[in-house]
């Protein structure tokens, strides 16, 4: 059986698993969520507060070009767990 603890980013004991979408790997990368997921909660949160610099920069895939949909809370955390 695997234990898995949260703990704050900065933690740097040699038993951390980077879950971040940027930069997690191995057992982290398959743990992190979608780059699309987080999108959408980065771009809800920028609408939110009506911040056109994160709007812009949220808004778009920047490799496929597709539209990101916002992401409420609720939506974010329903869709991590499906």
């Amino acid at each position: 059986m695997v234990k898995i603890f949260t703990s704050r980013i900065s933690y740097a004991g040699q038993d951390k698993i980077d879950t971040t979408v940027k930069s997690g790997e191995g057992l982290g990368d398959v743990l992190a969520p979608t780059w699309a997921l987080v999108a959408g909660y980065k771009l809800y949160e920028a609408q939110q507060a009506d911040n056109q610099a994160e709007i812009d920069r949220w808004k778009q895939d920047k490799y496929s070009g597709d539209l990101t949909e916002p992401l409420t809370d609720q939506q974010y955390t329903e869709l991590i767990w499906n």
